[in-house]
């Protein structure tokens, strides 16, 4: 019986059994990932978006870093983008935008959180050289606007295109691409390249971050990515991505231009929500407490007859 009534509490104890592991670490890999929710719970979400490209002297823009808390439901998906950081050089030249590191339910309207990235910065020739910080303010949403290089990527549409291509003696100069929002994520490049400017083309230093960050054009950085892109201009570095954070929040972290490098995202297990137990829950508790309590009862109905039996076996013998 003791083993019986064990095996029920026991049931009941794993179903509400807390996540191994508190912090879930999700760093840059060029890939949309997923993470399903193990418990239903309270979630401390952080994330930080990328660094915009840059040169030693000029550096790119810092992505931003936001995060809260909020209350997640087990089983529930949630895909996750980490930011990379623009192409770095050492060179004179422009660089692409940062990635935004992003954090949504698959075919929601809204994401729920967005850090966006750091601008790309330009030729030193320009009067403001480095890149812009990503930024805290959330924006409408569409994708930067291109001009020399390309604009960031946002959460409904991307960044658009610099140029068209400038023709000089040299040649034709060239222009850096959108970034690209929820989809694939793709950083913007570099396009119309001269042969007699090879740190200008694609993958050399132009190439945006993925997450949406633009790519670079002539001598101006790329937008960097965020829920709304950053811009491109003609005559400096990209502006930052603008960042989100769903109302579902508490407790919410707001930083601009906080973070250097590719992007990173954490989760963290702050308590269970066991008021209302879920549907396994409330059926381990039914099968476990049923099974146990029908043994309880086949003991006592199995005890009865036996003393009545002792007590009619007495009267005989006395008779």
């Amino acid at each position: 019986m003791g083993k019986l009534w064990c095996w029920a509490l026991s049931a009941v104890a794993i179903s509400w059994a807390l996540p191994v592991g508190a912090t879930t670490t999700f760093d840059f890999t060029g890939s949309v990932q997923s993470w399903a929710v193990p418990t239903t719970g309270i979630y401390q979400i952080d994330a930080w978006g990328a660094q915009g490209g840059g040169n030693q002297t000029f550096p790119g823009g810092a992505g931003a870093h936001v995060g809260g808390q909020i209350t997640l439901a087990a089983g529930t998906s949630l895909s996750l983008v980490v930011g990379g950081a623009g192409k770095w050089g050492g060179g004179n030249y422009a660089y692409g935008g940062g990635g935004a590191s992003w954090i949504f339910v698959p075919d929601a309207s809204d994401p729920l959180l967005v850090a966006g990235g750091g601008g790309g910065s330009s030729w030193i020739g320009y009067p403001v050289h480095g890149g812009g910080a990503g930024q805290i303010t959330t924006g409408n949403g569409f994708g930067g606007q291109g001009a020399d290089g390309g604009g960031g990527g946002g959460w409904l549409g991307p960044g658009s295109d610099g140029g068209p291509p400038r023709n000089f003696a040299q040649g034709d100069f060239p222009i850096g691409t959108g970034g690209q929002g929820p989809g694939s994520f793709l950083g913007g490049n570099t396009t119309g390249c001269d042969n007699g400017h090879p740190y200008e083309c694609g993958t050399e230093q132009g190439t945006g971050g993925f997450g949406g960050g633009g790519g670079a054009g002539w001598n101006v950085g790329g937008g960097g990515g965020g829920y709304t892109g950053g811009d491109s201009s003609t005559v400096h570095g990209g502006t930052g991505g603008s960042s989100y954070v769903a109302a579902a929040f508490t407790n919410t972290t707001q930083e601009a231009g906080s973070h250097l490098g590719n992007g990173i995202l954490t989760i963290d297990f702050i308590e269970a929500v066991d008021s209302v137990p879920e549907p396994a829950a409330w059926a381990l508790m039914i099968v476990g407490f049923g099974v146990a309590g029908a043994a309880l009862r086949r003991r006592r109905t199995g005890h009865a007859p036996g003393l009545l039996d002792k007590a009619r076996h007495v009267r005989g013998g006395a008779g």
